[in-house]
């Protein structure tokens, strides 16, 4: 696990959490979907700093990372009865309309003032 500065994103002073796997001499391959750090996806290949952040692209994924924000009805009674376990109903409604059979997909919310986004699906 690592972290990436989001500072440049305009987001200073925050990091997000990246899964990683070690493919060797150094080398790591993100192992989640990143939600805030832009030039990422899953696959790509990085290097990481000594204090466990990313310091470098070393290969681009052949994946890419759509980011769609789903509004909250103005009523939050009805917002907390759409949840499920995995999010809000109206994102699988998103991927089933886009065509997309076969996405990776992950859900992200402000619940805490340092959301652990990055989590394996």
């Amino acid at each position: 696990m690592a972290h990436a500065d989001l500072a440049p994103f305009g987001l200073d002073g925050q990091k997000e959490q990246l899964w990683l796997e070690p493919v060797g001499d150094g080398v790591y391959s993100v192992a989640c979907i990143p939600f805030r750090t832009y030039g990422l996806a899953l696959g790509a290949r990085v290097r990481l700093s000594e204090n466990d952040e990313v310091s470098e692209v070393v290969e681009r994924s052949s994946h890419r990372v759509l980011r769609i924000l789903l509004m909250p009805t103005p009523d939050p009674g009805d917002w907390s009865r759409r949840r499920t376990a995995s999010g809000p109903r109206s994102a699988p409604q998103v991927f089933s309309a886009s065509g997309a059979a076969t996405v990776t997909s992950q859900w992200t919310s402000r619940r805490t003032e340092t959301p652990q986004t990055c989590t394996r699906s």
